[in-house]
């Protein structure tokens, strides 16, 4: 792809967007802003792009690598007002975030062409579970989940102020990653953005993630196991799908097939002693590749997503997937795989027992998740180029 260079100021990326979860955890937001960026790089932006991100915090070591071989300048900010004075430099034409929600609240963008990526609407869609306390949180987040359940009017009306002020920074253009994000957008805040205004383009996956392709052929199905990922996390609600195993396992003594849960360390004491569940805390991209090759299904009872990588990554290792039938999941996954009401244990274990008693629908899901990869694929690669586009080159004034 071509890309005209209209500029003579720099581009200005938010690489804060990066810093890895607690506890190296990855998350989605980050992943996108790291693939938006190795795609610039491969266009060859170099000298004409600076970055920034927070002095106390790591970034992750392909990004910092690229950092190195392109001699991108890297300002290391401590607060918002570093990211104000940069701004207020005007040596920048654009300035890009995957991740605005937090660092640019008070930031005013009148001196700069103000781009950014929001992922979904979670915490208005779902501010909270029912099920939320029986995960393990930092006391902020145990403040957080009271505030949003005992007094979510206020919580929502709080988030709510949070986005508008977003949608209402001047100069400002918005992407969003699902045509599910754009309308659950569009509905919230349809007096303040249209819907020629709100461009659908999906999230990218990392080079290195497209490039290599690794499948389970090899495997045997005793060896294999069931693959839960972000234990921990409520949102992506792994309590119910292990009590859904847990019974599936009560009632087919014979399955070998343990199951493996990442992203956590400390296990409910209901599920601790299981001789099936093996507990672990947040892995390495390496070992997460590996999971995803290894498992004989994947299991993703998330209760909300804006787009959703893991079922991707699975079908593209053709590990079979059973997934929640909920917000952007159906948009990106298709017919290639098992659908469950992911507040329905019963419903759940079904699933369970359809993927490991039907080897013909197991063997079919594999090959649309190898389909539905490739198609993914293309349209993935097609969309990072019209990103890469929008934020290389200023609109005309």
């Amino acid at each position: 792809m071509e890309i005209e260079h209209k500029m003579h100021q720099k581009l200005l990326y938010d690489l804060a967007a990066t810093h890895p979860g607690k506890l190296g955890s990855l998350h989605g937001g980050g992943i996108y802003a790291e693939a938006v960026f190795e795609r610039l790089m491969a266009l060859g932006l170099g000298e004409k792009l600076e970055v920034f991100y927070y002095a106390h915090k790591e970034l992750p070591d392909n990004i910092l690598e690229l950092c190195q071989k392109h001699a991108i300048t890297q300002h290391k900010i401590g607060t918002a007002n570093d990211i104000q004075e940069l701004i207020d430099s005007k040596s920048y034409h654009s300035l890009y975030s995957a991740m605005p929600y937090e660092l640019y609240k008070d930031t005013d963008t009148k001196n700069v062409r103000f781009i950014y990526t929001i992922h979904g609407l979670r915490e208005i869609e779902i501010p909270y579970s029912s099920q939320q306390w029986r995960y393990s949180m930092h006391w902020k987040r145990i403040v957080e989940w009271l505030w949003a359940s005992l007094f979510t009017e206020h919580f929502l009306a709080s988030t709510k102020n949070r986005f508008e002020t977003l949608l209402g920074k001047e100069n400002s253009e918005v992407i969003t990653i699902s045509q599910h994000s754009k309308y659950s957008i569009l509905n919230q805040f349809g007096h303040l953005i249209k819907d020629c205004d709100l461009r659908v383009l999906y999230s990218p996956l990392l080079q290195e993630r497209t490039d290599k392709v690794v499948t389970n052929e090899n495997s045997s199905d005793s060896e294999s196991f069931f693959l839960i990922i972000n234990g921990n996390r409520w949102i992506k609600n792994s309590y119910r799908a292990l009590c859904a195993l847990e019974s599936f396992y009560k009632k087919n003594p014979n399955c070998e097939i343990k199951t493996l849960v990442l992203g956590l360390a400390k296990p409910p004491k209901r599920f601790r002693h299981h001789p099936l569940f093996e507990f672990k805390g947040y892995v390495s991209r390496e070992e997460l590749e590996s999971a995803f090759v290894d498992a004989f299904a994947f299991i993703y009872p998330t209760l909300n997503e804006g787009f959703g990588y893991p079922p991707l990554e699975a079908m593209r290792k053709r590990t079979p997937v059973l997934a929640s039938a909920v917000s952007a999941v159906p948009e990106v996954c298709g017919d290639a795989v098992l659908y469950f009401n992911p507040y329905d244990v019963n419903e759940i274990e079904i699933r369970i027992a359809e993927i490991y008693f039907d080897d013909k629908k197991r063997n079919l899901l594999v090959q649309k998740g190898a389909q539905k990869v490739k198609d993914m694929d293309l349209q993935q690669a097609e969309m990072l180029d019209q990103l890469c586009t929008i934020i290389i080159n200023p609109k005309e004034k």
